[in-house]
């Protein structure tokens, strides 16, 4: 499942705290699509985007805003612009034998 935010349309919001481990992002997703963000279409979050799969393309005069983004690939176009504010933090999660996990 992909997002699409085009002609004026927004998200905004903050982050979720009630799910553990993962305080802070404002999104999370595993699996692999695109999201779109287009025309005038803006996404401004206070939070991290978590999707390593997912292609992320913006174009026209989107703005993307959030603390930080993984993300699999980022494709931006025209005079779409992505701020981050924030370096990519360690995620609090135990340490699983044979699975990558993000340190700082």
């Amino acid at each position: 499942m992909g997002v699409e935010v085009l002609g004026q349309a927004s998200i905004s919001g903050t982050p979720s705290t009630a799910v553990p481990d993962w305080s802070d992002r404002w999104a999370i997703q595993r699996s692999a699509s695109t999201w779109t963000v287009s025309d005038s279409g803006s996404i401004a979050v206070d939070g991290d985007l978590y999707a390593p799969l997912t292609s992320v393309v913006a174009g026209g005069t989107a703005q993307l805003g959030m603390l930080t983004a993984i993300v699999g690939s980022l494709s931006l176009g025209n005079q779409a612009v992505m701020m981050l504010d924030d370096g990519v933090d360690a995620l609090e999660t135990a340490v699983v034998p044979g699975r990558a996990r993000l340190v700082r």
